[in-house]
């Protein structure tokens, strides 16, 4: 874990003893081993009290730490990282200075888009379509949020929707291969449901022909057995 992570559970006028592993350090600092911090808490303040500035940084330390444990393949962890850097910014959309909410909405997005990403690699496929929605709600032209929905509505069979956000993305974007063949995978999945469909519709109309039939020749074979105990009757 990090350093902030442990501190996290140190309350005011405590001290602790913490170490810390090389890959969850600064790489600014350097080192290639294990840390060891004596950490006594004197003061505690709340990242509200600070500037917009420091925010921005915070959350953009917060999300360079998700993206490490990404990394790693530790997806929750990742998610704590993002979800904290977002908390520090969520508010400061509705700053009236363009310049300023034009900054915090392009560091949402990509708060957002890498939320986005945890959710598809942990087959939460809902949860990345919601957070895919709110990225477009920002820019409805970001290419990664109708690609990653693309993807996930293929996930979840609705093929028309993940068709419809892939040819977006190829309007926008050409170059990116992957739509192409996403879309070639759907074709593909769609003709095969079709034929199934197809398949089981005859299957039934059999059924029914089949039935059918066998009602035909059980009433013919009803009225043949009338007509032989007709015929035994006019005998007699």
């Amino acid at each position: 874990l990090y350093l902030e992570d442990a501190l996290s559970h140190v309350h005011k006028n405590q001290t602790a003893i913490i170490k810390v592993q090389p890959s969850y350090l600064d790489p600014k600092l350097n080192i290639n081993e294990e840390v060891e911090y004596i950490v006594k808490v004197l003061e505690l303040h709340s990242i509200n009290d600070e500037n917009l500035e420091k925010k921005l940084e915070t959350a953009q330390k917060r999300k360079e730490q998700g993206n490490s444990y990404f990394k790693k393949d530790q997806y929750e962890n990742a998610l704590k990282k993002y979800n904290a850097g977002y908390d520090i910014i969520r508010y400061l959309s509705f700053e009236t200075d363009e310049s300023i909410k034009k900054r915090v909405e392009e560091a949402q997005i990509l708060l957002r888009l890498n939320r986005s990403m945890v959710h598809k690699k942990c087959k939460r496929y809902k949860e990345c379509i919601e957070e895919c929605d709110e990225v477009m709600k920002i820019d409805k032209t970001n290419t990664k949020a109708l690609y990653r929905r693309g993807c996930c509505y293929a996930e979840m069979d609705e093929y028309e929707k993940a068709k419809t956000d892939f040819i977006q993305v190829k309007n926008l974007d050409s170059s990116i291969s992957e739509v192409d063949t996403q879309l070639s995978n759907i074709i593909k999945k769609q003709k095969l449901i079709e034929k199934k469909e197809q398949k089981l519709y005859a299957k039934m109309l059999g059924g029914l022909v089949n039935g059918t039939e066998e009602k035909k020749e059980e009433k013919m074979e009803e009225e043949k057995k009338e007509k032989m105990q007709e015929e035994k009757k006019e005998e007699k």
